[in-house]
């Protein structure tokens, strides 16, 4: 339905509860990719964009397009200077 949902556990610790819902992909997300400090994740989908999205906030901070069919996979790509590039599979 491409939607990311983030779950937290309730006080009942048997129980998940939706607790942000991000919608922006028109087609099903195939992959997810979070960051390594939990904040952002990258989102691959077959509607042939990948996707950036605040996991705190719940909101996207942005949309690579490219593709000409479906994105089936991301990566992170480190740069010589230290950042993060990243890679996307079609």
């Amino acid at each position: 339905d491409g939607k990311m949902i983030r779950w937290e556990w309730a006080e009942n610790p048997n129980r998940l509860t939706a607790k942000l819902e991000m919608t922006g992909h028109g087609e099903a997300i195939v992959q997810l990719l979070p960051s390594l400090d939990g904040e952002t994740v990258i989102s691959a989908s077959r509607d042939r964009t990948v996707r950036c999205w605040d996991l705190v906030i719940g909101l996207e901070r942005g949309e690579f397009s490219g593709h000409t069919e479906g994105v089936l996979a991301v990566g992170w790509l480190p740069m010589p200077d230290g950042s993060l590039g990243l890679l996307s599979l079609g």
